[in-house]
């Protein structure tokens, strides 16, 4: 396949090398980030299901799922709802290094996802400079080596990262399928396309969006062939393209990921009970039919505009962001130039079969599908992030032919702020992670057997690693999330008069239910009063890790919450100074709307 590619110069591969290293450095700084504790809940739930689950005896033990110890659903994981091709690669690479225990595995699995997002690197590079008459790869390359969220996402176990890695391939394999005349050639990339394919779907079942760029591919390969074959011929091939890329795709995804079936015969495509009904509960999450704590964030949210600010202002950094936005704007603007002298049929054949139409609709398509949902997690954009790279690299290079020393300069005013943009994220992996630090102190400085409480549906601290804490707390379980109907104030009270210290180990709850009066004004009041010392408590200890540089710091607090609550989340420890009568109490927590407590009683702040 050499031939349908760019070749590579000695400049482009010195500059490459130059690239990964930089990479290199951001993904893989500070791979152990929470000292053995687990922070991230994903990746700690797939760490234990990849410990639970064995190797079967033999590979038709393996393929069948009702049997198999390999399936995560006959280890008491009904709930599994990850990829299994990461959580399989990973145990096997974990167990060949004898790191298969529950304190490295999951450090391996984040070093497998640096490792993969260096291969999307190269991917993007090569893509880059085949997918335009241009090449774009270098830029690309460069810019995807400093955007925050593919770092962020290299630091975590989780499948993400391999879902866009074979979206890639998968693409680049398209690229190579529209260039190749052969109809030979084109069956047996038709085959790699399948195989690619049905490893991104055992990587992250959302791929499946992704397949429907295959199927733009066909109608463009279709249109290319117009005025090389008969139509009932052309109809022949692009059907047998088709049907061999979606055996293909099934045949590759019922072996890396068997257990999402029923039955062990190939013939049966029924669903693993415990896997549907994962989905359609994951489903109805994303769509907010069901509500539960973590989704409580995305209430007052804007569909769009809220994920497109992410990825813009955190994901990929701002001037990138920027350009991408003016990359994908100068793209319609060429189609439209371009179809305003030529309407002809066979010159409508340009820029109908263009692949970087297809990286255009993907990324549109994608943040059009995922965007609007009640759930508009900017992770779940992660696939696109690369394309949007690559359509700022398009919109620097355009500036090449206005002036030279203008694209030189532009290029180092997008790439420098975002640089010392990524330089100061990872800051939070060269630290002490915030909950790890607060633990320490929390150890050093409250008194054994003291009573403390922590928030329901968030990691509760002090943390033990794998050095035995020096003495433990009787915490109890705060249940905020529970409506803020007549029972929650007694509730509050009840607990908080037997505590002497509160520990918030993150914002996750004061930065949804604390900022929802409507739905939850007992809350709201509750973390006001925490903070003013009128509930009785005194903050004494508040630890924060925002990205840094030069001593300036970043505060990334409004940002989607999945992009700080799991590797810096700002950690607030209180002390009870006066335990507070339950009038009082009451009053604080504005059972009577806009009262306040003044001499002993609770009156209306009107009166005073």
């Amino acid at each position: 396949m050499k031939k349908y590619l760019t070749k590579l110069n000695f400049y482009e591969i010195v500059l490459l090398v130059l690239i990964v290293l930089l990479a290199s450095y951001f993904r893989f700084t500070g791979t152990n980030w929470d000292n053995f504790a687990h922070l991230h809940p994903d990746e700690r739930y797939m760490t234990m299901v990849a410990i639970a689950v064995q190797w079967p005896e033999d590979f038709e033990e393996y393929l069948d799922p009702q049997t198999s110890p390999l399936s995560p659903y006959n280890n008491n994981f009904g709930s599994y709802i990850y990829g299994t091709l990461p959580l399989f690669f990973v145990k096997y690479v974990a167990d060949s290094l004898e790191l298969g225990d529950y304190n490295n595995l999951h450090l391996v699995g984040r070093t497998l996802s640096g490792i993969l997002d260096i291969g999307n690197l190269l991917l993007i590079f090569l893509i880059g400079n085949n997918i335009y008459r241009k090449r774009l790869g270098l830029i690309a390359a460069l810019f995807y080596a400093v955007a925050v969220m593919p770092i962020q996402q290299s630091h975590f176990f989780t499948t993400d990262t391999y879902e866009t890695f074979f979206v890639l391939i998968t693409f680049l394999l398209l690229i190579i399928f529209l260039k190749v005349r052969s109809p030979m050639i084109n069956i047996s990339l038709s085959i790699l396309i399948g195989i690619s394919m049905g490893l991104a779907l055992a990587s992250k079942i959302s791929a499946a969006v992704f397949g429907l760029m295959i199927g733009v591919a066909l109608a463009m390969k279709f249109l290319q062939q117009l005025k090389r074959f008969s139509l009932p011929r052309n109809m022949f091939y692009v059907v047998d393209f088709a049907l061999l890329i979606l055996i293909t795709i099934y045949v590759v995804f019922r072996l890396a990921s068997p257990y999402i079936f029923n039955d062990a015969s190939w013939l049966d495509i029924t669903l693993n009970k415990s896997f549907l009904e994962s989905l359609n509960f994951q489903r109805s999450a994303i769509t907010g039919e069901v509500i539960f704590p973590p989704s409580m964030q995305w209430f007052e949210t804007t569909p769009y505009l809220f994920p497109l600010k992410n990825i813009i202002v955190w994901g990929l950094g701002i001037p990138i962001g920027i350009s991408a936005i003016f990359g994908l704007g100068y793209f319609v603007y060429e189609q439209i130039l371009y179809l305003k002298h030529h309407y002809k049929l066979k010159q409508l054949l340009t820029p109908l079969t263009s692949p970087l139409l297809i990286a255009f609709i993907w990324i549109i398509g994608d943040f059009i599908y995922r965007g609007g949902n009640f759930v508009k997690s900017f992770r779940y954009l992660l696939a696109i992030l690369p394309f949007l790279t690559i359509f700022a690299a398009l919109a620097i290079y355009q500036l090449k032919k206005v002036n030279k020393r203008i694209y030189y300069i532009v290029l180092a005013l997008v790439f420098l702020p975002t640089l010392l943009w990524a330089y100061a994220f990872t800051n939070i992996y060269r630290t002490t992670t915030t909950r790890i630090e607060a633990s320490d102190w929390i150890y050093e400085n409250v008194p054994a057997n003291s009573t403390a409480v922590v928030e329901h549906w968030d990691d509760g601290i002090p943390f033990k690693t794998l050095v035995p804490p020096p003495h433990l707390y009787n915490a109890t379980e705060l249940a905020v999330y529970n409506p803020d109907d007549h029972t929650k104030i007694p509730y509050l009270f009840e607990i908080l008069s037997k505590t002497d210290y509160i520990f918030l180990s993150s914002d996750r709850a004061r930065m949804t239910i604390g900022e929802l009066p409507d739905r939850h004004p007992i809350m709201t009041s509750y973390y006001s009063a925490l903070d003013d010392g009128s509930l009785g408590y005194k903050l004494i200890k508040e630890v924060s890790s925002y990205p840094e540089i030069f001593g300036i710091e970043i505060n990334d607090s409004k940002a989607e919450e999945a992009f700080w609550v799991y590797d810096h989340p700002t950690v607030r420890i209180y002390k009870k100074e006066r335990q507070l009568p339950m009038n009082e109490f009451s009053c604080v927590l504005g059972r009577e709307k806009g009262s306040v407590w003044s001499e002993s009683r609770c009156v209306n702040i009107n009166e005073l």
